[in-house]
């Protein structure tokens, strides 16, 4: 439990109809259930301020129920995710599917200087919160040390997914972010986390509509480098016509009744990614 008064961030719900489900749009002031989450240095006490927050997106309103009215998450049993032990290289690595040799035409939304392959993957997985498109795939060109950011992917456009055919004068990796998609069809919510001093990120949950089982993932950056992190969840119970009443709040520290969500540990660049997972519950 922190010993201070600290800030919390909401969730503005938000519903959007499938076409695939038929399902009629439902009110949303039925959906308006503020939820907090908060990023903590593991054994330190330091917290890192949520000031931000993004929408609840019930992808198939039939979900509205079942899915979110978060005490159901809150009440999960949080099973110790499999990848825990894994090296942080290794869980950012794990988020991208490699090509060697070829390229997405058109698409690129930025391009920029990198000095290793893994600095080009932390910049897709990131260039979101930084305030930019939604990167769906990076490739990497090592003879300029340039990292092309795209915001589309192989499988989006495999018709211009094509073999560099200019091999004898640049290479070109590609490597598709497969982070970008929840694993299952089903309703999501997501946080965008950005902290007092330093930290920013984002968490996701997904559900899938027919097992009901739930997934996460989480990418942070700008942390303490080698460092470990917990991320705590907490359902306030609270209903409202929308979370911004609740943005900035004193004195919302963690208790008994927040959940560990997930534990995770930084590389040397300050940054944790965990790539979808499957929750117990």
């Amino acid at each position: 439990m922190l010993s201070r008064p600290t800030r919390a961030a909401g969730l503005i719900p938000w519903m959007e109809n499938d076409d695939q489900t038929n399902a009629p749009d439902l009110p949303t002031s039925s959906t308006d259930v503020c939820y907090y989450s908060r990023l903590m240095r593991a054994g330190v006490g330091e917290s890192f301020n949520l000031l931000s927050l993004s929408p609840i997106v019930m992808v198939r309103a039939s979900l509205l129920f079942s899915l979110f009215s978060l005490s159901t998450m809150a009440s999960m049993t949080m099973a110790a995710l499999s990848s825990s032990a894994d090296a942080p290289n290794k869980l950012l690595l794990s988020c991208f599917e490699f090509h060697e040799n070829y390229w997405l035409m058109g698409f690129a939304f930025h391009t920029v200087s990198i000095e290793f392959k893994d600095d080009c993957l932390r910049h897709c997985l990131t260039s979101q919160m930084r305030g930019g498109e939604s990167c769906r795939s990076a490739m990497h060109i090592p003879n300029d040390q340039e990292c092309v950011l795209a915001e589309q992917s192989h499988s989006d456009r495999p018709d211009l997914f094509v073999e560099n055919d200019q091999r004898a004068f640049f290479s070109v990796n590609y490597y598709e972010n497969k982070c970008a998609d929840a694993p299952v069809k089903g309703g999501q919510i997501s946080a965008k986390l950005e902290g007092f001093k330093s930290g920013a990120g984002i968490v996701k949950m997904a559900q899938d509509i027919t097992s009901k089982q739930a997934y996460v993932l989480a990418v942070l950056t700008d942390l303490e480098a080698n460092e470990h992190y917990t991320i705590h969840y907490k359902n306030t119970g609270e209903v409202a016509s929308g979370c911004s009443n609740i943005v900035g709040r004193q004195g919302a520290e963690l208790d008994d009744s927040t959940t560990i969500l997930m534990e995770l540990t930084t590389d040397h660049t300050g940054m944790a990614v965990r790539p979808w997972e499957q929750l117990a519950t």
